[in-house]
């Protein structure tokens, strides 16, 4: 894996010579990255959990999702990842807006201060983010 030197790694892109393997590992860690960047020192105890759990949940997709793909025909996962997740973006977001409205009925200060309640709201739309975009992988490599 190339940690520094992007114009090899580009050419090696366009030559097609990233195993499918090595292109999972990117994505990997691009995802974790991203969660990792999102974390805040000043956060409660709530706002950790919410932080782990969404790690957590987003390396056990990612491989899940990877691993549907290569028991499958074992091509374009990035490419599949990437595409299909928007319309289950949609998907969840239609689940999660109704949830998110729900919560502010109950609270006060509905999102600014994370508690049990925002833990499950990511747990929940993670969960069900994964399991769908997973199915959608099966139907795509099968």
């Amino acid at each position: 894996m190339n940690f520094f030197k992007d114009r090899e790694l580009a050419l090696r892109l366009k030559n097609n010579q990233v195993s499918s393997k090595e292109r999972f590992g990117y994505l990997l860690i691009t995802m974790i990255l991203t969660n990792l960047f999102l974390y805040d020192k000043h956060m409660n105890k709530w706002d950790t959990y919410i932080s782990i759990s969404v790690i957590l949940l987003t390396v056990a997709g990612v491989i899940a999702c990877y691993n549907t793909n290569k028991s499958g025909d074992d091509e374009n996962f990035i490419e599949r990842f990437t595409c299909i997740s928007i319309p289950v973006m949609v998907r969840m977001s239609l689940i999660c807006i109704p949830l998110a409205l729900i919560k502010m009925l109950f609270s006060h200060n509905a999102f600014e201060k994370s508690d049990i309640f925002k833990l499950m709201y990511y747990i929940i739309s993670l969960s069900y983010f994964y399991f769908r975009l997973n199915s959608a992988i099966k139907i795509a490599s099968h």
